[in-house]
């Protein structure tokens, strides 16, 4: 039978990972209220520090603790956690094995183990890892997810798109899951099945700017420029940062839908005037006019190469403008 302090535990590593800052802090809080033992209570302690920004701080109690006594097993793990998130990876690693081998159950721990090995570009021994985690316990999907990214790290895409995959049975929710697979099934030559797995989350998802955007791109490759243009459409109403809206928009230009693609770099140009790309986009919507747009062109070009002098696609269509006249 687990003893209580690995249940609150399991619990608490659970809550960390759904990434709900008001849930994490309100089950922090409930957990600092109750009668706990003092070991788990200092690991407790410096789990707060680290969620209210004071990772150093619990760093430090923690190494000052481990002069004088010999730490608990959530209190080794929290070391190893803290080291490797400050990218102290050989020495978090020893303190995140001997967790494991304390028996500790926190999905974070699988995730920081694998990842000290991804850091020494070590992609078999992290795969194991993730294996043998997966092995006894199959529905944690953010270790499918690291797996999927460690498979294309080992340049093998079927066990990568396997890996993402189990991503988007398991937690639907996550976006970039769907958008990892499709892309991999696109490389491996499969542009009809990423298709169809796009459309099955971008009809129950409209809201999933990403998905919507690779299906358009996907539909757009393979000829299909109503529907890609119809996708577009559809996340230009839910897109919100200048980054995505300027891919909207550069996408819109390649379908020849200019007035779109000038209202969506509008919408962009509100929020960041200073980002070289809708400069770029405005010179080649002018350039889409011919000889009549030229000057425009030329000066966005221009405006472009203002916010960035080593903004090379603007530099390249100047260069081939002015050598016209």
């Amino acid at each position: 039978m687990a003893k209580k302090s690995d249940v609150i535990w399991n619990e608490l590593s659970l809550v960390l990972q759904s990434g709900k800052p008001k849930e994490i802090a309100r089950h922090l809080h409930l957990l600092s209220k109750q009668s706990l033992h003092p070991l788990f209570r200092a690991a407790l302690d410096a789990q707060i520090l680290w969620n209210e920004g004071a990772i150093t701080q619990a760093l430090e109690e923690l190494e000052s603790a481990q002069k004088t006594r010999k730490l608990g097993p959530h209190e080794v793990l929290m070391l190893g956690l803290i080291l490797y998130e400050k990218e102290d990876y050989d020495a978090a690693e020893p303190h995140l094995d001997a967790a494991f081998e304390r028996g500790v159950e926190d999905g974070r721990l699988v995730l920081a183990r694998a990842g000290v090995q991804i850091q020494r570009k070590k992609y078999t021994a992290a795969r194991k890892i993730l294996h043998t985690s997966l092995k006894a316990q199959m529905n944690q999907w953010r270790a499918w997810l690291l797996l999927g990214e460690v498979e294309v790290l080992r340049k093998d895409l079927r066990a990568a798109a396997d890996a993402f995959l189990a991503v988007t049975r398991l937690a639907p929710n996550f976006e970039a899951g769907w958008t990892h697979a499709a892309g991999i099934l696109v490389d491996l030559g499969f542009p009809d099945r990423a298709t169809e797995l796009l459309r099955r989350i971008a009809d129950t998802r409209p809201s999933f700017v990403s998905a919507q955007l690779a299906l358009a791109q996907v539909l757009q490759n393979q000829g299909e420029f109503k529907e890609a243009l119809q996708r577009l459409r559809t996340v230009g109403r839910y897109a919100m940062e200048p980054t995505m809206l300027l891919e909207i928009a550069e996408m819109m230009l390649k379908l020849q839908e200019y007035q779109d693609a000038a209202n969506i770099l509008n919408r962009a140009q509100e929020q960041a005037q200073h980002q070289p790309k809708i400069w770029f986009l405005r010179g080649e919507l002018a350039s889409a006019a011919g000889r009549e747009g030229r000057a425009n062109a030329i000066q966005h070009y221009r405006e472009a190469l203002l916010r960035d002098r080593e903004y090379k696609p603007a530099r390249e269509r100047l260069d081939a403008l002015l050598a016209e006249i």
